[in-house]
């Protein structure tokens, strides 16, 4: 008899939790979602201009802005067939030479930066095909464009346990 209070007692509390993260998580696309998450997280891109590099079916979308060169990252996840996103980084292109880097969450990779791809290859960590977004349309106009000319953007098809600090071209 416990036990069917028990379980009354949890399906109580389960129903109105469920409606509550289906109905108020997130919103009916990913651009709602990414517009929600630039007002929330990165109200400066509202007053700069900014161009927009989603990739198809990607879990990221980035926001690349102009002097001085930034890339805003945005993670978008769904559940309960609603979007989410959050700022994940944001990357300034102005302060180092090198514009390689590799983010990592729970000592898993991320995502990534990559400016020595070579246009013919495609980028690999351990063994695994990394999903590539070419970045090099979105710096044409500006100065430094020439720096600019192989970097990419690229993350694994799942968060990836690695020890390797650079990737490889194949």
């Amino acid at each position: 008899m416990n036990d069917k209070w028990l379980i009354i007692l949890l399906l109580v509390l389960a129903v109105p939790s469920l409606y509550l993260a289906v109905v108020h998580y997130g919103y009916q696309s990913k651009s709602e979602a990414l517009k929600t998450a630039i007002n929330r997280e990165a109200e400066e891109l509202n007053t700069r201009n900014y161009q927009s590099a989603p990739g198809a079916n990607s879990p990221y979308s980035l926001a690349i802005t102009g002097s001085p060169h930034q890339i805003y990252v945005f993670k978008i996840s769904k559940h309960f067939s609603r979007y989410h996103a959050d700022l994940a980084q944001v990357n300034n292109l102005y302060e180092s030479t090198t514009k390689d880097s590799m983010v990592y969450d729970k000592n898993k990779l991320e995502f990534g930066f990559d400016s020595e791809k070579p246009r013919d290859k495609d980028i690999w960590i351990e063994g695994g095909k990394m999903k590539t977004v070419p970045l090099r349309s979105y710096f044409k106009k500006s100065r430094y464009a020439w720096n600019y000319r192989n970097l990419s953007f690229y993350y694994p098809v799942h968060p990836l346990r690695t020890s390797a600090d650079q990737p490889e071209y194949h």
